[in-house]
């Protein structure tokens, strides 16, 4: 069926190139984000008309029609936008990359087509991508409602969160844009559902190249990534050692592996004195091939496990100056020993940073990126300044501290927060470039 004829029809007074149809694209786009599906289409068709050689109007009504479970119309806009696109490649004026995204697209379209033509889906399913399509972007809001809903149908979203990550592993590149959030949505709570089958995805996320994985989770990765692997560890403990001993990988996520067997360690799952033994081995192996940058994960790691069993070979890499001693200072690990193992180790255990991920809303729902949390957190600083009492008298310098190295934590900006600038752009985007 030529649904362009349809289009026609409805909009008979739209004549190609005669139009003032500059902004329609953008509008159309801003439309689809928020949901408003009707808006967005309307706008879509008319530049289809306006516009008929571009690929843009077909592309954006085949997203539109998938957001609106219409996989026919989606499938049928989507072929006709790659034949227009590839016309422009004749005089290479369109990168071949946008043209494999809608190729992508398109496979992801028939395949979703054919569960329907089946009858796999059922009303549940419908209303879970509806919910995922109201939380695929960003906004200042969280979305406590939509998640609220999937968690309640959570046998039917488990399938889509998991086909969103393999999304995500395949095609990191589109998730790399300003205002795709549904990823870190959907790793959250696969992480609050404990679904195994999504270990070796975030694995294979982990260890994208350069510093991808900071891009598509900003501060998650150094704060939480550790404590994901865990939560949806499926036994292969040979992947998160691969992770760790990866020289290619990130040093912050290699750190994250270490934390995550940790975490494991804590709870119960994995024996402590495994992974003391492991820790110890992977020391004077990292040291032995001069792969400095995972040690000090090394040392952390073993310390949080109360390292009595590899406290020499710690010394010994203190001695050759193999740790930074501004992150730990081996004084601060001697010290810990004294407070007796039981005692640390339950202390350790009870710390948020060794816990599995629980509810997504104390996760994520006090984030800052969230406009909500920022009124808050303006109005509690407020309240701090106006309750602090200023002494006009001069206080008297503190005694030097014996502790030889104290740490100093700096705030930091996570790099979806607005930019303290006032640029209006986030950090990421601005100042943080």
């Amino acid at each position: 069926m030529d649904y362009l004829l349809e289009i026609k029809k409805q909009f008979p007074k739209i004549k190609p190139y005669q139009e003032n149809d500059w902004e329609w694209e953008n509008e159309a786009k801003e439309f689809l984000r928020k949901g408003e599906l009707e808006k967005a289409e309307n706008l879509y068709k008319k530049l289809c008309l306006s516009q008929p050689e571009h690929h843009a109007g077909f592309e954006g009504l085949a997203y539109t029609y998938l957001a609106k479970n219409e996989t026919r119309k989606a499938s049928w806009f989507m072929q006709e936008a790659i034949k227009r696109a590839e016309e422009f490649l004749k005089d290479n004026s369109i990168d071949i990359e946008v043209i494999d995204e809608m190729r992508h697209a398109l496979k992801k379209i028939k395949e979703e087509k054919s569960l329907r033509d089946n009858d796999d889906l059922n009303d549940d399913t419908i209303d879970i991508m509806e919910l995922l399509g109201k939380i695929t972007y960003f906004e200042e809001k969280f979305h406590k409602e939509e998640l609220a809903e999937i968690i309640n149908k959570k046998d039917k979203a488990i399938p889509q969160l998991l086909n969103i990550m393999k999304d995500v592993r395949d095609n990191y590149q589109k998730y790399l844009e300003d205002d795709y959030f549904i990823h870190v949505y959907a790793t959250f709570l696969l992480a609050q559902f404990k679904i195994k089958d999504f270990f070796e995805i975030i694995i294979d996320i982990a260890k994208l190249p350069g510093k991808i994985t900071h891009e598509l989770y900003g501060d998650t990765i150094t704060e939480d990534l550790g404590r994901i692997i865990a939560s949806v560890y499926n036994g292969n403990t040979r992947l998160i050692y691969d992770l760790i001993e990866n020289k290619e990988v990130d040093e912050y996520v290699r750190w994250q592996g270490i934390n995550a067997l940790v975490v494991l360690a804590l709870q119960g799952i994995l024996k402590r004195e495994e992974v003391i033994t492991y820790l110890k081995n992977l020391l004077i192996k990292k040291a032995k091939e001069n792969d400095l940058e995972v040690m000090d994960g090394i040392i952390n790691g073993l310390t949080d496990l109360y390292p009595e069993e590899a406290i020499e070979e710690i010394k010994w890499a203190y001695k050759n100056h193999l740790v930074d001693e501004t992150i730990i200072d081996l004084d601060d690990i001697l010290m810990g020993r004294g407070i007796g193992k039981e005692a640390y180790l339950e202390d350790k255990k009870s710390d948020r940073h060794a816990q599995l991920i629980g509810d997504i809303n104390g996760e994520m729902g006090w984030w800052y990126c969230f406009k909500e949390n920022q009124k808050k957190f303006n109005q509690n600083f407020s309240q701090r300044l106006d309750s602090t009492k200023i002494d006009p008298k001069p206080k008297p310098k503190p005694k030097p501290s014996n502790k030889a190295n104290a740490i100093v934590k700096e705030t930091k900006i996570g790099r979806n927060e607005p930019c303290p600038c006032n640029s209006g752009k986030k950090y990421k985007k601005c100042c943080g470039k």
